[in-house]
């Protein structure tokens, strides 16, 4: 099948499980790993809902560390999400992991939001959740 080849459906955590307790590990604050539902709750920083005292419903909110790693497939469905929530509340910081296949269309996506990126992470960190196919090579970005 062709998904063998191309895995559009799977995370870059899926991908690579030692990932995620390598962030756990490097972290030295509680980091939240979002599922495809919490990028339209806690991506929003929302906890929840209250009555107010003439009864209408508010938000709860709490920042946090979050970490978005949508599968390829649905990458640009979780930045626009992700833009929406920047644009709301800037408190809360947000990690983006995207295996090598959308990284580029992906980057410029996120340009307008980023603080900080990295390519090419194989040659900078060796650790075994770095797998070595998964990263865009720093002579991909002069075709772009």
């Amino acid at each position: 099948m062709m998904l063998d080849f191309c895995p559009w459906d799977k995370s870059a955590l899926e991908r690579s499980p030692d990932l995620k307790s390598w962030l756990q590990s490097t972290s030295s604050k509680s980091v939240e790993f979002l599922s495809p539902e919490g990028w339209y709750t806690r991506g929003h920083d929302h906890i929840g809902h209250y009555k107010d005292e003439k009864g209408f419903t508010r938000l709860k909110m709490k920042k946090g560390i979050f970490v978005w790693s949508p599968p390829p497939a649905a990458a640009e469905v979780a930045i626009e999400d992700l833009r929406k929530a920047r644009l709301k509340r800037r408190d809360s910081t947000h990690l983006v992991l995207v295996p090598k296949r959308r990284c580029i269309r992906l980057a410029i996506l996120l340009y307008p939001l980023n603080q900080l990126t990295f390519f090419g992470l194989q040659k900078c960190l060796n650790h075994s959740c770095w797998v070595l196919l998964s990263f865009l090579s720093l002579t991909d970005l002069g075709n772009y």
